[in-house]
């Protein structure tokens, strides 16, 4: 190691076909292009693809190889992603395999990817809110959810958050009581009064559990990126994080929006990230904009 400040980013949503892996390709490939070292990782459990934004076609290593001890460091899987300077954690392929992590298996793998010697670590994660899924996402100090604007999709985005959020915090209790409570306000056999922030809830009545709470939130940034957004859909860059903040609690920070473009789908068809193919394109401007938000956050914060 050389001492580097590593920033580690997950993007995440809840909902599958929100643009969350188009996304965090094009961002990692506009942080390389600042300048920055950058590590891309495939944690998008059975549905990996992050090689196929960079034509890369068959990964001759995947992060399968790791978990299963066939090599024995996580660097040894990683995959020059040509014309940037990204290093490519390629993902697992078997469901059955990606989805069936045991506890040690994770410890492992996650430690590994926060030991990695990059400027900047973008982690794509899975759709669903599985704890495979929560887990991953809960790993990165930095959480991006990338959200449509329409009821759907910012439900589940709102709903992973919270989950993600409830899985770190019983992974923090010691108490089996209260990682029963954690469990049941998970499962929705206690409803937290609407209006009532989840840690003022704990402070009027588990009050043995707010200062936990506190701690897990301030562990993590939440960032989010509107997409596949209209003129009219604007205004939900300042309602997300009002509604957010209002019910659960969280601090959420916008780093922009992006509107629908057909172009999307023919860089996906080529296999190159879109920022290549279009470069002075509307779109490509706003991802440069969201890359150099994530920048300009993280030189302002003060962690390693």
């Amino acid at each position: 190691m050389t001492g580097r400040k590593r920033h580690i980013f997950a993007f995440g949503g809840g909902k599958g076909g929100i643009g969350k892996s188009f996304l965090s390709a094009n961002i990692a490939a506009s942080i390389s292009q600042m300048g920055y070292r950058t590590g891309l990782i495939d944690l998008d459990l059975g549905g990996a693809n992050q090689h196929t934004f960079f034509g890369i076609d068959r990964p001759h290593k995947t992060i399968d190889d790791f978990i299963e001890h066939r090599t024995r460091n996580f660097s040894d899987i990683l995959i020059d992603v040509p014309g940037y300077d990204i290093m490519l954690g390629a993902g697992i392929q078997n469901d059955l395999k990606a989805t069936n992590f045991n506890a040690g298996q994770k410890a492992r793998l996650f430690s590994a990817i926060k030991s990695l010697d990059f400027d900047y670590i973008i982690i794509d994660i899975g759709a669903g809110m599985s704890i495979s899924t929560l887990d991953t996402f809960n790993i990165a100090p930095n959480g991006v959810l990338i959200t449509y604007p329409e009821p759907t999709a910012l439900e589940n985005c709102y709903k992973f958050l919270k989950s993600a959020f409830l899985r770190e915090l019983r992974g923090k209790v010691k108490e089996k009581e209260l990682k029963e409570l954690v469990d049941n306000i998970y499962d929705g056999k206690i409803i937290i009064p609407a209006g009532i922030k989840i840690v003022d809830y704990f402070n009027s009545v588990y009050s043995e559990l707010a200062g936990t709470a506190i701690a897990v939130m301030n562990h993590h940034n939440y960032y989010f990126i509107l997409n596949n957004a209209s003129e009219e859909d604007m205004e939900l860059l300042e309602h997300i994080p009002y509604a957010i903040r209002r019910f659960y609690g969280f601090g959420i920070i916008p780093l922009g929006a992006l509107a629908n473009d057909e172009k999307i789908r023919e860089s996906i068809r080529k296999m190159r990230p879109y920022i290549e193919i279009f470069p002075d394109s509307p779109t490509t401007q706003k991802i440069r904009e969201i890359a150099s938000n994530i920048v300009n956050i993280s030189e302002s914060l003060c962690y390693d």
